[in-house]
């Protein structure tokens, strides 16, 4: 039996409760069987969560009744996520741009505060030697967020190939601009793996795109 909720018992929880509820997790309450999250994470205090977890533990804190994963149906930007972000925790999605596209600059933005320790176990536990890929109209690789954005921590703001500055600084951001390239290509069985990859500038990329005579759209 699903447990009811109104409006009035989700506007209860605070960020308190989220905070409460995300140490909770970090300590392995979790007695109703919420799995790791798929498509979305939310940023607590420069750690990313389980949004349904979070917020079924955080719900149970004030209301005294438990949510279960079978009473969140369409999370996305629905009543729980509306209120994850009310109290100030980012919601971002764990998709990443196909190559050539720029990264969301809110998913950039809301990553910043997550320490150089924190992305080096996040890197470790996504990255893959063989990440999964999908056929569309181009074959593309669903490549960890966290090995990307640790080769740029660790690179900078130097290119890994002709040892010069970032030519600029991210708008959103004012983070060096490097782009992050894979040693091996992913195309040609390489590991999505931060030893693989390095920080190019823009022209140094196109480069080694065009010695390895890589597609457009290949990586």
């Amino acid at each position: 039996m699903r447990t009811k909720t109104t409006a009035e018992s989700i506007d209860l929880v605070k960020s308190g409760h989220i905070v409460e509820a995300a140490k909770m997790w970090d300590d392995g309450f979790n007695p109703y069987g919420f799995g790791k999250s798929v498509t979305y994470d939310v940023l607590i205090e420069g750690r990313l969560y389980p949004p349904k977890a979070i917020c079924g533990i955080a719900y149970e804190l004030v209301n005294k009744k438990p949510l279960r994963p079978s009473d969140f149906p369409g999370a996305k930007d629905g009543q729980w996520h509306a209120l994850l972000k009310k109290r100030g925790f980012p919601v971002v999605s764990k998709a990443m741009p196909e190559f050539g596209e720029a990264p969301q600059d809110e998913v950039i933005s809301q990553l910043d505060n997550l320490t150089t320790e924190t992305l080096q176990a996040l890197a470790r536990a996504e990255g893959k030697k063989v990440p999964r890929s999908h056929i569309a109209k181009v074959r593309v690789f669903e490549r960890s967020r966290y090995v990307r954005l640790l080769a740029l921590r660790l690179a900078r703001g130097i290119c890994a190939s002709c040892g010069e500055s970032a030519p600029f600084l991210r708008k959103v951001n004012d983070q060096p601009y490097l782009e992050v390239h894979h040693i091996v290509p992913l195309s040609r069985n390489g590991e999505d793996t931060v030893t693989n990859t390095e920080a190019l500038c823009p022209n140094c990329h196109r480069e080694r795109h065009d010695k390895l005579g890589l597609g457009e759209s290949e990586e």
